[in-house]
């Protein structure tokens, strides 16, 4: 058994979750905050064999890793961009998202 640890952004939470779970997968949602920035996140525990580590971790790195937007006038009254002295007209791209994983081996699982 295999207790994964996936830390991703609140906004991939719903992506990712439906994904896993139609796939079979089982897992748990705990609120977090991120350190750096103390952005909110979400940790999931996605308990799983060892055959379907690898298969999750495809799941989540479509559904919650790292992307490049694009960043333009349309954006700034939506918040995405500080003012338009930062975008100036000129299209700028942002890196959004990520998953940080960690993986725990699990001696057993029990469900009531």
């Amino acid at each position: 058994m295999r207790l994964l640890m996936a830390i991703i952004s609140k906004d991939d939470k719903s992506e990712a979750e439906r994904a896993l779970t139609k796939e079979g997968f089982m897992l748990t949602e705990m609120g977090s905050t991120g350190g750096f920035l103390r952005k909110k996140s979400v940790t999931l525990l996605i308990g799983t064999t060892e055959d379907k580590v690898k298969r999750a971790k495809e799941i989540l790195k479509k559904t919650a890793g790292r992307r490049v937007i694009g960043i333009g006038n349309s954006n700034i009254s939506s918040g995405l961009a500080h003012n338009a002295e930062t975008v100036g007209g000129v299209p700028v791209e942002s890196e959004i998202g990520g998953c940080t994983i960690f993986e725990l081996n699990a001696d057993k699982m029990t469900k009531y």
